[in-house]
């Protein structure tokens, strides 16, 4: 799951781990502070927390999944657009 998402922004890579590692924290922070204490006291409540998060994590996977497909795309085609005019050039 890492690798592929330090393969969105290839030439990167360190950015995009130091961005991986703040947010992973940043929502960890969230999570232990204040959702945790306040899903603590049942476990049902507890259970569908845990359900509601996976479910987000879900939602923003798939987000970023077509976010990524998008990009690469749209790259391509400015590639494609770019060998077009280099060979128009020769």
């Amino acid at each position: 799951m890492s690798v592929s998402i330090l393969d969105i922004l290839p030439r990167k890579r360190g950015l995009a781990a130091s961005m991986m590692n703040f947010t992973q924290m940043a929502v960890f922070a969230f999570i232990s502070a204040v959702l945790a204490p306040v899903l603590f006291h049942s476990a049902t409540d507890l259970a569908l927390g845990a359900a509601g998060l996976a479910i987000l994590a879900a939602v923003l996977w798939t987000l970023g999944e077509r976010l990524a497909h998008r990009h690469q795309s749209h790259d391509a085609h400015d590639l494609s657009r770019h060998e077009s005019c280099a060979q128009t050039k020769i």
